[in-house]
């Protein structure tokens, strides 16, 4: 299965419970197989600042001046 360009994961606390977390406490297979399990050891091998992580960027964006970022190519 693969997930559209730009899919946004945000589930609901009740989506999280029922289809995630109870699943994943009882060992069965998660939902969707496009979802990929990430272990502690994967979370905390790299630095947050090189995590690559998309919403730093996005948030980097945010603070380029409105001057600047009109004369960016």
């Amino acid at each position: 299965m693969e997930l559209p360009v730009g899919y946004r994961f945000k589930p609901t606390d009740e989506e999280l419970v029922f289809h995630y977390l109870i699943n994943k406490a009882c060992n069965r297979a998660l939902p969707a197989q496009a979802v990929k399990e990430i272990t502690a050891r994967d979370l905390y091998l790299k630095h947050p600042k090189c995590s690559g992580s998309t919403m730093r960027k996005k948030n980097m964006a945010k603070k380029i001046p409105r001057k600047q970022k009109e004369t960016l190519p």
